[in-house]
């Protein structure tokens, strides 16, 4: 235990460290704001007791004689004095919390938009989204929680310094007891604590499930299934419920517990105090009041406490996925590529799961402009080598140069421009159609206009009243599938790439659209070198040579009247879709 609390304080000094001046801000104002208020009331017991004694001086702390007038005049002056120091003090928290606030989410999504194509394809579906809303959400909480700790402790430390001037007996009595009571709530915050860890790993286990189920929508409907989905979600509602009750009890069962103890320890101390004890009255009313006071303070900091010990354990999830993603960046050279050029492959190989190779040993040649087909079975490696080809991962071994230089040793950032990639299910966002299509790129009017005649658009934004300002809705759901993947397709051609890599890329358009497409395409022959996976193998009409890839391994690479006449999948393919 004694090691986990060690690293939950050096978790908490990591998040704080960059906000030092802030935190030491807002603990300067809240302990002078304590001394502020504890003087305050004393002076209002005091000058209280007097008025019911129809006296019309009093003595204050440090034998200084004035006026009940005065007294009050003195009251209202440090109650302005705690105001303004409580409203400077919120001012730097929401300050604060907005830093804490942008740099975790910025972190995290920097990372995660850093980090290599295999970690963010290997995610959860909606794990960036949960990371970034909830849990920086409760880091942000964590700290404010954290710094209401420290505020509230340093004012009670305040109080009890000035109850400690009054009457010295009762305070320190009373002191001694409050320490029992942090000893006592020991057990209860380790027992959040465990709770807390249980609650975030059902969390990420529970909205992923949610959010997976919720992306299946139109299969549900389909299917007919809505029932079971129902009870699955409803079950993974139930079990997060259920941890998030039992954590949220003991939370919040820790302030009562703490004011109810603390109760006892001030009529415990008080009772001691006016049995030993000389002071006069008006100090043991001050005492009493200035103790009353600090069981606020007393119960706000064990709860905030509590509060960041239940949000510890998501923060721990948020830092370990922060390393996690940091940790594998994509590979990156320094050597820039101004061409694509002649891509060589020699023993290229490629492994998901060690000893299990999903490429095997390939050597190939693909020349500057020339235009390539790739077909085999569903999870031969087709995909796989055309994510090795965009450099969206790293050969296991052998070697894959671009124009003569390695792979390893290119710089990404320079890459990136001459490549360019249509997916069969193309992923559009809300936007307009331009927008799409240039794709965040600083792309002009007149090549995205371009990009939307080769890509066989202009038809469909004939008939659309805004043309390419037309909004496409979420993911694309105002235009049909045919539309997106020209959309997709436009969105490639738009950057002028010099690698243009297709995956299956008129699967879903008509034969009119898919015949135009192809006739694109051809036009690019000796400027633009094209890879296409296809199923369909009208598709590879405009393709100089095909390669023939079956579990991993490259079984032909050649023109296809060749390989129709010597490779037994091409020719059986050729067959079955009664091509020529």
């Amino acid at each position: 235990m004694e090691s986990t609390t060690r690293e939950r304080w050096h978790q908490i000094v990591r998040i704080a460290k960059p906000h030092t001046w802030s935190l030491a801000a807002i603990a300067l104002a809240s302990f002078i704001g304590g001394l502020v208020e504890a003087a305050f009331l004393v002076v209002v017991t005091q000058t209280g007791l007097a008025l019911a004694q129809g006296d019309e001086q009093l003595t204050l702390a440090g034998g200084i004689e004035v006026t009940a007038r005065t007294a009050v005049g003195i009251a209202l002056a440090l109650v302005l004095v705690r105001g303004a120091l409580a409203f400077v003090r919120i001012v730097i928290e929401a300050r604060l919390g907005y830093n804490v606030s942008v740099r975790y989410r910025t972190l995290l999504s920097d990372s995660f938009l850093a980090t290599s194509w295999s970690t963010q394809e290997a995610e959860p579906t909606g794990r960036l989204q949960q990371l970034v809303g909830s849990f920086a959400d409760t880091t942000v909480r964590m700290l404010n929680n954290m710094t209401t700790a420290i505020t509230t402790t340093l004012s009670l430390v305040a109080l009890l310094i000035v109850a400690v001037m009054v009457s010295p007996l009762a305070t320190v009595l009373v002191m001694l007891l409050l320490l029992g009571l942090a000893l006592v709530l020991s057990p209860v915050r380790r027992s959040i604590r465990r709770r807390a860890s249980a609650s975030a790993a059902t969390w990420l286990t529970s909205s992923a499930r949610i959010s997976e189920l919720g992306a299946l929508g139109l299969e549900m409907q389909t299917f007919g299934v809505q029932r079971q989905f129902t009870e699955n979600l409803r079950t993974a509602i139930k079990g997060l419920a259920h941890v998030e009750r039992r954590e949220s009890f003991m939370r919040a069962s820790v302030a009562p517990l703490y004011t109810t103890l603390a109760y006892v320890a001030i009529i415990l101390g008080l009772g001691v105090a006016t049995t030993v004890d000389t002071a006069n009255i008006a100090d043991i009313g001050a005492v009493m009041l200035v103790m009353l006071r600090t069981l606020g303070y007393g119960s706000n900091a064990q709860t905030s406490i509590a509060n960041v010990v239940s949000a510890a354990p998501f923060t721990d999830v948020l830092e370990t996925t922060i390393q996690r993603y940091q940790d594998s960046r994509v590979p990156n050279g320094d050597r820039a590529v101004t061409d694509i050029g002649t891509i060589e492959a020699s023993d290229l190989s490629f492994e998901y799961v060690s000893d299990t190779p999903a490429l095997r040993e390939l050597t190939f040649r693909i020349s500057a402009g020339e235009h390539v087909g790739i077909v085999g079975p569903s999870g031969s490696g087709k995909s796989t080598l055309v994510q090795l080809l965009l450099g969206l991962r790293t050969p296991t071994s052998g070697d894959l140069r671009f124009d003569g230089i390695h792979l390893r040793d290119v710089d990404r950032h320079s890459l990136a421009p001459l490549v360019a990639f249509v997916a069969q299910d193309p992923n559009l966002f809300s936007g307009t159609i331009a927008e799409n299509i240039a794709f965040f790129r600083d792309i002009d009017r007149d090549d995205i206009e371009s990009a939307a005649r080769q890509a066989r658009l202009t038809p469909d934004l004939v008939m659309m009243s805004e043309g390419l300002d037309t909004e496409v809705g979420e993911r694309g759901s105002h235009l049909s599938g045919g539309q997106r993947q020209r959309v997709a397709i436009a969105r490639a051609l738009a950057g002028r790439p010099r690698l243009l890599v297709l995956d299956e890329p008129t699967s879903a358009l008509d034969a009119v659209s898919e015949s135009a497409i192809r006739d694109s395409l051809a036009e690019m022959r000796g400027t633009v070198t094209v890879v296409v996976i296809a199923h369909r193998l009208s598709t590879l009409d405009h393709c100089d040579r095909v390669m023939v890839i079956q579990d991993g391994a490259l079984l032909g690479f050649d023109e296809p009247e060749k390989l129709a006449r010597d490779n037994n999948f091409f020719r059986e393919s050729l067959a079955i879709s009664k091509q020529p």
